[in-house]
């Protein structure tokens, strides 16, 4: 529920030199970034961006963020008319304002808590990468799914457990209004909003006095998850290998987190990371898919918390995608930033929701990312980067007896199988999914290789057409396989295992 935001005359000419901060900001690291080294990001762009929101968030106050921003709502507005759709907004119980994507009647529905620290509103990036590149996606296989997104009560004026009850209240709305069975819904939320959902889980495990109560007739259908703020403070070595990598700062995070809890001691409903493996035990959700960013803050954090989930509700529950070289919440940000280059996390998101998605023609994708890794590598990393048949299939050695090495016009086609068929998840859609993905397993190859035994497509067949007209000389894996690993590998263990329900 948005609040009028009303600053004092010197809070609002403070706004002047906090907007030339940003601009010193930028300027600094546009000169320093080629000096950056492995702490920095990845790429120049990034170290410049990432380094601009940085300071936005520490320099600004959260009244600051909130009085420059449109709110929620008005970004709906303003998303629905340039996509020349009809809004579509109902005011819940509580007064919560929520804004839907979609037919409500569609066979499921995501109801999605927004991100931003439990502080700020949420942006227009998110009903463009939900409401128009997922649910296109969507659509093309065939799949009905409607959104429904929430305007939650941001700190300062309300804190823990507004936000939750609020959370609790439009899961509420959907079962009980709409009267749609659980196994018809998903919740979804990136960062703060991932909190969200996992504390409504929480509530449904085990029923807590502070919050209303969770009425489901099935498990849910599923959890969507983009880098779920599940421990408040917590030193970890990724906190400090990242703080000049991701877009946020442990000392913004602290400030954030104080102000939700105002003075409550912490609970599991609280920080979801702070509970031990057995809480989550029998979790009333037939499949959770989570997303990560290797190079943010939370990695550690939500790896941990991955692995005590996998470990009582066994490896079939739950699908864990990390996107190497990206921060915290990059399918988001990266689209706020201007950066319409997919997303590994982003690309893992649309691939897990259709069982004819982005990947179901058989092409192994080319972005950006490839491409400008490919760049910089040398010719026989080249080579290799070119040659992702080979390097996708499962296990390794088999690319090479699955080629299929006829030549035509110049142009060598190779047939390959990505992966057996005990390691062939369903999607998110289907039931049951037996997927996982271990951020332990170190048997990778490269970027295709992890991301299609993530979410490898059943007997999935490959013509990839090579610039090459050299008679198929084997590429050598060379540092390709450093620079593109994605620690992501569908686990073995969950071959042939039912999914929790």
């Amino acid at each position: 529920m948005a609040t009028p935001v009303n600053l004092s005359l010197l809070e609002r000419l403070d706004l002047i030199p906090a907007h030339l901060s940003l601009v010193s900001s930028a300027l600094y690291h546009a000169i320093s970034g080629p000096f950056r080294g492995q702490s920095g990001a990845y790429t120049y762009k990034h170290h410049i961006t990432h380094a601009v929101v940085r300071k936005m968030l520490a320099r600004y106050s959260t009244l600051q963020l909130q009085y420059s921003s449109p709110t929620f709502s008005q970004l709906y507005d303003q998303w629905a008319a340039k996509n020349k759709v009809t809004p579509n907004k109902v005011r819940l119980s509580t007064g919560t304002e929520a804004f839907w994507v979609g037919d409500p009647k569609a066979d499921y529905v995501v109801i999605y808590y927004h991100g931003g620290g439990f502080s700020l509103e949420g942006g227009a990036e998110h009903f463009q990468f939900w409401g128009n590149d997922v649910l296109s996606d969507l659509k093309s296989a065939g799949k009905s799914v409607a959104f429904l997104f929430l305007q939650y009560t941001l700190v300062p004026h309300g804190t823990y457990p507004v936000q939750v009850t609020e959370a609790i209240e439009g899961l509420r709305y959907v079962t009980q209004d709409l009267k749609r069975s659980a196994d018809t819904i998903l919740l979804g939320g990136d960062s703060a909003g991932g909190n969200m959902a996992l504390a409504v889980l929480s509530q449904a495990l085990h029923p807590s006095p502070d919050l209303p109560k969770v009425y489901i007739d099935k498990p849910l259908k599923g959890l969507v998850l983009i880098a779920p703020w599940v421990r408040f403070v917590h030193q970890t070595e990724s906190v400090a290998n990242n703080k000049y990598k991701d877009i946020v700062t442990a000392e913004v995070a602290e400030v954030w987190s104080s102000g939700y809890l105002a003075g409550k001691e912490t609970s599991p409903y609280i920080e979801p990371g702070t509970a031990d493996a057995s809480w989550w035990k029998d979790a009333p959700v037939e499949h959770i898919v989570c997303v990560a960013g290797r190079d943010e803050l939370l990695f550690d954090a939500i790896t941990e918390w991955v692995g005590k989930y996998k470990s009582v509700n066994g490896p079939e529950s739950i699908t864990f995608v990390i996107g190497e070289h990206e921060v915290h919440i990059a399918p988001l940000i990266e689209l706020r930033l201007g950066d319409t280059t997919p997303t590994q996390q982003g690309e893992a998101i649309k691939s897990c929701w259709t069982r004819r998605g982005a990947f179901s023609s058989g092409e192994l994708p080319r972005f950006k990312f490839l491409r400008q890794a490919a760049s910089t590598a040398s010719s026989s990393s080249k080579r290799s980067l070119s040659k992702l048949g080979e390097i996708a299939a499962w296990p390794p050695s088999a690319a090479r007896a699955n080629r299929n090495k006829n030549k035509k016009g110049g142009v060598r086609k190779s047939s390959i199988r990505l992966a057996p068929p005990a390691l062939q998840p369903r999607r998110l859609l289907e039931s049951p999914i037996p997927s996982v993905v271990d951020p332990d397993d170190q048997d990778l190859h490269s970027i295709s290789a992890q991301y299609f035994r993530a979410f490898p497509l059943e007997s999935l067949q490959s013509s990839n057409e090579e610039e090459e007209n050299d008679g198929g000389e084997e590429g050598t894996e060379s540092e390709a396989d450093t620079l593109l690993n994605i620690v992501a590998a569908s686990d073995p263990r969950g071959a042939g295992a039912a999914a929790h329900l």
